[in-house]
């Protein structure tokens, strides 16, 4: 081996070791709850979108979309495709469960690490914290630099009034090419991924001792499709609601009757996921509902995804009582031995609803309070922890090595990570 391949290797090994892990698109990532889009939906859009990466005039395509209208599984399928022609360069995923995946000091480590072909792809931007404009700027002077390997930039978010205004900067007006997911309509879409779900559902659940097929039957589907107006976070929010119900089939009967106002009077709209979260945080006894939404809270607020065993150790009590309703919006994995799969929210929608009074109005919790919480409980579980401690030594099996001290203290800290 060469000195210039010795150098080059220790470089790769060094980026490999300070990269944002899980940024990759086709990495591994517990947080990431999403996937490529379901083989003949969103055909349009990806067209024009793969189509203007590899020889559109304009180089940074910016897609534009509410929460939950399925820009992320768009972006995972272009970086999909550009990579099966070799013309991918790299990706950065951003994520708020992550706070690796939220911190833009890593963004251009992280691409230096895979960069080579030719475009880039950064996905919800919105979750990329207070830097994403200077970070964002200094992107598109590598489209400007004829000796950079870059030919595109797809950029991904949430149509913010903050990132709205940078994409129309005149530092950019040159090259940014806005595209809004709105208008590229999704019902058929939709319905091909409820039938889908539902398919699973049937099959999973055993329905056809209950149900021939179709199920459910296709006025239901193609109105359930109508009403969902192309949000994808709320189809899949109604496909888990219903597959983890006890009876799948009543609860799909109540979900349509409730919104054509047969039953209920609550008010349940699929065009918006507010109502969704309402009706599944509120589908237990009241008396339940203030510990279920600050558990949920809490969680929400970790900084970094922990295990179910983990959770239940801080939060000193069993979590599943607390979430065994709300499974259609949070994973929560079963406690097993060498089990640590991390409990995560399906969307960081969820988020913003608690925490926005205007939006989730008697069910609000602050982000402040669940902090509190979070350091009562901190301090609680260190407490407990070295009382172990000294009474282990008292009775004479507390004797510990340096290195276990050590492995306990390391344990210790990062259980009070938040």
């Amino acid at each position: 081996m060469t000195t210039d391949q010795a150098t080059d290797d220790q470089v790769w090994a060094k980026l490999a070791s300070v990269k944002a892990a899980g940024a990759e698109f086709n990495s591994e990532n517990e947080s990431r709850t999403f996937s490529r889009c379901l083989e003949g939906t969103r055909a349009q859009l990806l067209d024009t979108l793969c189509t203007s990466m590899e020889r559109g005039d304009r180089k940074l395509l910016w897609l534009f979309g509410e929460a939950g209208s399925g820009k992320s599984s768009v972006a995972y399928t272009v970086a999909d495709r550009l990579r099966r022609k070799d013309h991918l360069a790299a990706t950065f995923f951003f994520s708020l469960k992550h706070t690796d995946l939220n911190d833009t000091s890593l963004i251009y480590i992280t691409l230096a690490y895979q960069i080579g072909k030719r475009n880039l792809i950064l996905d919800a931007a919105d979750e990329g914290g207070p830097r994403i404009k200077p970070t964002v700027l200094a992107l598109a002077e590598l489209l400007r630099d004829p000796t950079i390997p870059i030919s595109h930039i797809l950029i991904t978010s949430r149509p913010y009034a903050p990132l709205v205004t940078i994409s129309q900067g005149q530092s950019l007006v040159d090259l940014v090419s806005p595209i809004h997911i709105e208008d590229y309509r999704a019902t058929l879409d939709v319905q091909k991924f409820l039938q889908k779900s539902f398919d699973e559902i049937y099959d999973l659940r055993n329905l056809h001792v209950l149900r021939n097929k179709p199920w459910p039957s296709q006025p239901v589907l193609s109105s359930l499709s109508q009403r969902i107006q192309g949000r994808f976070i709320v189809a899949a929010t109604v496909a888990r609601l219903v597959g983890g119900a006890e009876r799948p089939d009543d609860r799909l009967n109540l979900i349509s009757n409730m919104y054509a106002g047969g039953v209920g009077a609550m008010a349940f709209n699929l065009d918006s996921i507010d109502s969704v979260y309402r009706f599944i945080l509120s589908d237990c006894e009241p008396a339940d509902r203030r510990s279920g939404v600050e558990c949920l809270s809490d969680i929400i607020a970790l900084r970094v995804l922990l295990s179910t065993s983990t959770v239940c150790s801080l939060f000193g009590v069993d979590i599943r009582q607390h979430t065994n309703h709300l499974s259609a919006i949070i994973h929560v994995p079963p406690m097993a031995p060498n089990n640590e799969s991390k409990v995560t929210t399906y969307h960081a929608s969820l988020r913003d609803y608690l925490w926005d009074d205007s939006r989730s109005l008697e069910l609000h919790v602050t982000p402040r309070s669940s902090h509190s919480r979070l350091l009562v409980k901190c301090f609680r579980l260190g407490l407990q922890q070295r009382r172990n401690r000294e009474v282990g030594r008292v009775i004479g099996i507390g004797r510990t090595t340096s290195l276990e001290r050590s492995q306990m203290m390391k344990s210790e800290r990062s259980s009070l990570d938040f």
